[in-house]
């Protein structure tokens, strides 16, 4: 039997219409662009945190202990593999597994902290160590080394000539003084106190930092010379016996503070659980205002902002929700979050940096991985 050739088209217009319609492409999702693999020189079993500094990127190697440098395009984001050097085996361990922090200053003085992993205190870590990069090829040239506590976080302040190590283990928060002819490196002042753990965050203006563990949330101040004092302690919600691995971020705006709170893996109790400050950016104080329980909070390693502050992204380890590379979206007004998306073919991640100048996210490995991934940020997000 045949169909009258209008009764056929009208057929095949119902069926058109009962098959969804493709779903826009997410203008927020940070799209694969690359993935670095292990080759020659280049070792990447465990490729553990990425930095990009102008033309140079460096990323360490969990496993190894090795320090990798690349030629990096500002515009593109693009890396082009230059050198590597092995911190494990200068210290006399090869081999060993190690986790490194590190910072560069504008003279391309790369400075490295760390500690060997499984460290159970600040014996076990590595000091300061710092180099200096030569812009062209590459190269390491070590300049010195000073005994500090076990690094587990190297920032640079908002001085030009001023770094902070914080240690986990001594709850310990050492100002790093760097001699501007020299680049030499020398421990001017220490602070302990309530609440000052893991993670060390800025304020937009440098001017207050925020430091997070299971007795609070510590307020610290900077005075014109950097040094740092302790102002004040928030005090948390709830705080989960299994929790460690705390993060803090503030925004862009510096009106809210963010804390996320990361379980031993495999193990429930704190999976998706976070806490909201609303902050006086005059004073630093921070004001609680809810307790956040989005499941992707839980298990994350990093996180960075876009520069208008609406979008947050993520990265996370294996066996948790956070795995992978994805976003939040942030309300400006009353800084609460939305979980937006993850990314595809992001792996678990063990640390990112993100490079405003070309929209970059460069996202590391976790475990057995041999091999990185580039990610580009969407215009919408980067704008």
């Amino acid at each position: 039997m045949r169909y009258p050739t209008i009764l056929c088209l009208a057929l095949l217009a119902g069926l058109l219409l009962a098959v969804p319609a493709a779903s826009a492409a997410d203008p927020l999702l940070p799209n694969l662009t690359r993935e670095v693999k292990e080759e020659g020189d280049l070792k990447l079993d465990w490729a553990w945190q990425p930095l990009a500094h102008g033309n140079l990127f460096f990323i360490s190697i969990h496993r190894s202990g090795t320090l990798n440098s690349f030629r990096r395009d500002p515009k593109t984001g693009e890396i082009t593999f230059l050198k590597a050097i092995n911190v494990a085996e200068e210290l006399g361990k090869a081999r060993r597994h190690i986790d490194l922090n590190y910072v560069v200053s504008e003279k391309n003085i790369l400075y490295v902290a760390g500690a060997w992993t499984h460290a159970h205190g600040d014996g076990d870590g590595i000091g300061l160590r710092w180099y200096q990069v030569d812009e062209k090829d590459g190269s390491f040239k070590l300049l010195g080394t000073i005994p500090t506590v076990a690094g587990h976080t190297l920032v640079r302040s908002a001085q030009p000539n001023t770094l902070y190590l914080l240690s986990g283990f001594s709850k310990t928060l050492q100002t790093i003084a760097i001699d501007p002819s020299t680049g030499a490196a020398s421990v001017s002042a220490k602070v302990t106190g309530k609440g000052i753990d893991s993670g060390l965050a800025a304020s937009p203006d440098g001017r207050f930092w925020y430091s997070a563990g299971k007795e609070g949330v510590a307020v610290l101040a900077a005075d014109k010379t950097g040094a740092l004092s302790l102002a004040s302690t928030a005090a948390l919600p709830e705080v989960p016996e299994n929790s460690h691995y705390w993060r803090a971020i503030v925004s862009p705006d510096g009106k809210h503070l963010y804390v996320a709170m990361r379980c031993n893996y495999g193990k429930p109790g704190v999976q998706g659980q976070g806490v909201l400050y609303a902050r006086d950016a005059s004073t630093g104080a921070l004001t609680l205002v809810e307790k956040i329980e989005i499941p992707q909070l839980g298990g994350i390693s990093g996180f960075a902002f876009t520069a208008d502050g609406k979008t947050l992204y993520y990265c996370g380890g294996p066996e948790a929700p956070a795995a992978g590379l994805g976003y939040f979206v942030r309300d400006p007004a009353s800084g609460k979050l939305t979980h937006g998306g993850k990314a595809q073919g992001a792996s678990p991640v063990n640390g990112f940096a993100y490079a405003p100048d070309s929209g970059t996210i460069y996202a590391g490995g976790f475990w057995s991985t041999k091999s990185f991934k580039l990610f580009s940020v969407p215009a919408e997000a980067a704008k």
